[in-house]
């Protein structure tokens, strides 16, 4: 069998499933008894549509929950916020219900528009520097870090100095510091609180963990029918709604080149199509 031949069968193969789609229902089924398709396989595309309507539906309420309560989350509060992160990903950098960086205003901190060269770069980050609350989120100071350094400021004034003891003047100046950092710590602890009571009323905890349960299955089960042996060109049609379903998925992350399906569909294909074609 040469490599043209094997072609001309693959392209029959391939109109015999379009034919196959068109022909009445009591012949589909009269053909498909005569060579019987695996059980595996259509108990796992059985379960396609399913998977796709879950995956659609948890997206959706995912989108719903973000919507909802985007807005209930609260601003932090400027004596807590030092400057800002001017590099997107800043570890303290200002964080919204999804966890993503966000202004001042509560809106999402807007992409750096890096396809810009020379002057034009130039001039984007001239003018993000004079807007600064446009264009980068804040540094928020945690209750925790604001706190360490509270105990340093009383740890300096309880330190026994007996050669250099500090000035009364050094010793009010630790104590404003140290009432200061305290009292920023405990408007950060609040802060901290309101938003993780928002983040469990939200339940977009829960809602995250559907959409990637729903979104892991169906990347399961697209791979689970690809693997499984065909044996008719119903199974082989069963394959290409499974490949059609995550192609349309926007957000796949393994792209389905990296199970080599391409070679594996065309050789059962093509061995479909010598089966059921005369030798020539």
């Amino acid at each position: 069998m040469n490599l043209l031949l094997d072609r001309r069968r693959l392209l029959l193969g391939l109109a015999a499933a379009s034919t196959a789609a068109a022909v009445p229902v009591a012949v589909n089924a009269a053909v498909a008894s005569a060579i019987p398709e695996n059980p595996d396989l259509l108990a796992l595309a059985d379960q396609l549509d399913g998977a796709i309507a879950e995956t659609a539906a948890a997206r959706a309420h995912k989108q719903a929950v973000i919507n909802k309560w985007w807005w209930e989350w609260p601003t932090a509060p400027a004596s807590i916020c030092d400057g800002h992160a001017i590099q997107h990903g800043y570890g303290d950098a200002e964080k919204g219900l999804t966890g993503v960086t966000v202004l001042a205003s509560g809106d999402v901190v807007p992409a750096r528009p890096h396809h810009l060269k020379g002057v034009e770069w130039s001039a984007y980050i001239e003018t993000a520097r004079a807007n600064p609350d446009a264009h980068y989120a804040r540094c928020v100071n945690t209750s925790k870090w604001l706190a360490s350094r509270r105990d340093d400021c009383l740890k300096s004034l309880s330190r026994k100095r007996p050669k250099h003891p500090l000035s009364e003047t050094a010793r009010a100046e630790l104590q404003a510091l140290a009432d200061d950092y305290g009292a920023k710590a405990a408007t950060a602890a609040a802060y901290e609180a309101h938003c993780e009571r928002v983040r469990k009323a939200s339940g977009y905890a829960q809602a995250v963990a559907r959409d990637k349960a729903a979104f892991d299955a169906l990347a399961a089960l697209v791979g689970a029918i690809i693997n499984t042996p065909a044996e008719t060109m119903s199974g082989v049609m069963a394959k290409a709604q499974a490949l059609a379903a995550w192609e349309a998925e926007p957000m796949h992350i393994v792209h389905v080149e990296s199970w080599k399906w391409g070679a594996a569909l065309a050789t059962e294909v093509i061995r479909i199509a010598r089966a059921q074609s005369p030798a020539t």
